[in-house]
């Protein structure tokens, strides 16, 4: 679903493009990115396929793991998002992490959210250091902290073919891991095709929807305004892990045509709640948690506040699943209590 609540629509500004070309009369998907759209993403790394070789270190069980990993990132969200999908493989198995990193213009901090293979969903906001090229991030999202621990994460960039992750991992003054990445870039990726897509690791996962190209319709209204409509088609597809559905599409028609869009839902297996993550043009993360209703099929999504908002805003957004390759859903935005934007919609799989 490509809700755009409380977006404001920017220029893309982007320096070239790659169309997703989708076969049938369905037509084109949104234009894949060549070039980052502000000139502030230009500190991240260089898009790509890159080679991960590092080391797990725990000081308390004097014991070290060394792992390797490949990442492969693309340009996403118009040039506004950089997105990469790793997998790690260390002597008891493979995992799966997924990550974008943006640009806040009203923070002017870059901004970084992490989905690991477990469905926990953490954002970074980051500081870059140019005399070190070092970016530094610091954990924004979730605002608890039930472990007691802290993060320090810090990325070194000399050159955009290279860079090195240092993560420190402890509760008070004690040390739990350390981990050092170096990462070597290998070669040019055009983004995901069908070979890299995954399927759902986890039964619950497929309660989130369907991997396919979609096509939406949103009616909304503000107000004593009358009710608005937009078109949206965009793609869902599973992470090459499993552990994600990831959705990129565009807006075609409406006031905010042309606008890109990203969101990305998962299920957390150690909280057993879904998450959504929705990416705005701006910068701007929110966070959803969802639960699901077996008795009416519909999952309810709830974000206590929007980031995209001004103000003291809140969301509820419900998805019903009535059959497969279709769904209906309504959204409420209440500001300190009261609706100020409210609206309904449908979707339905247009590659069936």
């Amino acid at each position: 679903m490509g809700l755009i609540i409380g977006l404001t629509v920017v220029g893309l500004g982007v320096g070239g493009a790659v169309v997703w070309q989708i076969g049938g009369d369905q037509g084109a998907l949104p234009p894949r990115a060549l070039e980052p759209a502000m000139s502030e993403l230009g500190m991240f790394e260089k898009p790509g396929m890159w080679k991960q070789t590092g080391r797990f270190k725990y000081p308390e069980a004097n014991r070290t793991m060394d792992f390797t990993a490949i990442d492969r990132s693309y340009w996403t969200l118009g040039g506004r998002a950089l997105m990469q999908e790793t997998k790690y493989v260390v002597d008891d198995g493979a995992d799966h992490e997924l990550t974008v990193k943006g640009w806040n213009p009203a923070s002017k901090n870059h901004t970084y959210t992490l989905v690991t293979d477990t469905g926990r969903v953490v954002t970074y906001d980051g500081e870059w250091v140019g005399m070190d090229r070092t970016m530094r991030w610091e954990i924004m999202h979730p605002t608890t902290n039930s472990l007691k621990m802290s993060v320090n994460f810090r990325e070194v960039v000399p050159r955009p073919d290279r860079k090195r992750l240092l993560t420190e991992y402890r509760t008070f003054a004690t040390v739990l891991k350390d981990v050092v990445v170096d990462c070597i870039r290998e070669g040019d990726y055009p983004g995901p095709d069908e070979a890299d897509h995954g399927t759902p690791i986890r039964e619950e996962l497929r309660l989130l929807g369907e991997a396919g190209t979609w096509g939406e319709r949103q009616f909304f209204k503000s107000g004593d305004d009358g009710e608005t409509e937009m078109r949206i088609k965009g793609r869902a597809r599973w992470a090459a892990g499993g552990h994600c559905l990831v959705y990129e599409g565009v807006v075609t028609e409406g006031a905010d045509a042309g606008t890109p869009l990203l969101w990305i839902k998962t299920y957390d297996s150690e909280v057993k709640v879904y998450r959504y993550a929705y990416f705005s043009t701006e910068g701007v993360v929110d966070h959803y948690v969802g639960r699901w209703d077996p008795e009416k099929k519909k999952m309810v999504w709830r974000c206590q506040h929007l980031n995209s908002s001004p103000s003291e805003m809140s969301s509820v957004i419900e998805e019903t699943f009535t059959q497969s390759g279709y769904k209906t859903w309504t959204f409420k935005v209440r500001e300190f209590g009261k609706i100020v934007v409210e609206g309904r919609g449908d979707s339905r799989r247009m590659d069936m």
